[in-house]
């Protein structure tokens, strides 16, 4: 009956239309789906199926995805924010995740479920006030001249990957899907300051 319930979800996927996966207790692929999987830089889903984060081009991702996995194990669910990339050189993509237990019939749990939306299609009700941390105003000052993550890391002494955990904050805070809309919005909000001001 297991293998039955199995062989049900994974062929759902694959006619499923959207951001869906599923993983084992162990966090191994089972199935992604094929819109999912192209999204994500592969041709089909079965170059997914039976890989783990760590082994894919969002390694670096990994542990905080497994971390995610777990909890949706142990308390039935989880929401949040997790990050993929096509490769290892391109942009972080953020999703908006929702993750949640499946089990078979005798109540024993065999791995999760979950819906991913890229945070660009995710919309948010507009801040009138945008509550920026001093280090996403560094960051914004710092964006808003032009510079890269890399850069801003270097100016800021942070690693390139706290830099970009900050751009994705930014987005989200300004609803916006990439630097070049960031960029734009706050400058017609009034956020183009003195940059020394802000980072000294």
């Amino acid at each position: 009956m297991a293998m039955l319930t199995l062989q049900l979800i994974e062929n759902s996927l694959q006619s499923l239309d959207g951001f869906y996966l599923w993983k084992d207790t162990d966090s191994e692929y089972l199935g992604i789906s094929p819109q999912f999987a192209r999204l994500l830089g592969y041709q089909t889903s079965k170059q997914i199926i039976g890989a783990r984060d760590e082994s894919l081009a969002w390694a670096e991702f990994a542990e905080q995805a497994v971390h995610d996995d777990q909890i949706a194990l142990h308390q039935g669910g989880f929401q949040g924010i997790e990050y993929a990339r096509f490769s290892h050189q391109s942009e972080m993509i953020p999703f908006l995740v929702s993750k949640h237990r499946f089990s078979d019939g005798s109540g024993v749990h065999q791995g999760i479920f979950a819906q991913a939306t890229p945070l660009e299609e995710v919309t948010f009700p507009t801040l009138k006030q945008r509550q920026l941390s001093q280090r996403e105003q560094q960051c914004l000052q710092l964006f808003l001249q032009g510079k890269t993550c890399r850069e801003i890391g270097d100016v800021l002494c942070l690693s390139h990957r706290t830099t970009e955990k900050y751009l994705a904050s930014l987005k989200l805070k300004f609803n916006v899907g990439n630097k070049a809309a960031l960029v734009s919005k706050a400058i017609q909000e009034g956020y183009l300051t003195n940059v020394t001001d802000t980072i000294n």
